[in-house]
């Protein structure tokens, strides 16, 4: 069950479509992520206490990383990801050559539900490199991001 969740959480987070309006301000002001930039695997860790609080209706606090590894397809500074709720704490670049770029900043963007990480420069098309982003949220029973949702047995909830 909570693989799947995971999973899920996942997918959601980073191919979420979204449906608001473009905000210039961001150097990416699309729905769709970019394409000069491929994802290859996902590594996710969450922690979180499910048991910790009686109250059923209390949203939990969790904290979490993800590392992506990621295909450049194309030349650029510019990473895209989907991310929904979430309070990014760090975000670090890593390739296999002693090469790696650095993160200029990183930012996200409420209103397309994205977050904007910038680089010191530009690797080249075909570069492969792991982008690891720690992350903090809360477990909501909202039905976005990372949530909560309950079952039957019988009489019980």
């Amino acid at each position: 069950m909570l693989v799947s969740v995971i999973f899920w959480f996942v997918v959601y987070t980073l191919t979420q479509p979204l449906s608001c309006s473009l905000q210039h301000e961001f150097e990416w002001n699309k729905y769709r992520l970019p394409t000069a930039i491929t994802p290859n695997e996902y590594s996710i860790r969450l922690i979180l206490d499910m048991f910790g609080n009686e109250d059923v209706n209390m949203e939990l606090p969790y904290s979490g990383s993800v590392n992506i590894s990621l295909y450049f397809n194309e030349s650029t500074d510019l990473i895209v990801l989907h991310s929904v709720s979430l309070n990014i704490t760090k975000v670090k670049v890593e390739t296999q050559t002693d090469s790696s770029p650095d993160v200029l900043n990183y930012r996200h963007n409420d209103k397309m539900e994205q977050l904007e990480v910038k680089l010191d420069r530009r690797p080249d098309a075909g570069t492969e490199m792991n982008l690891q982003v720690e992350f903090m949220g809360l477990v909501s029973d909202q039905l976005q991001g990372f949530y909560k949702g309950t079952y039957r047995l019988s009489e019980s909830k």
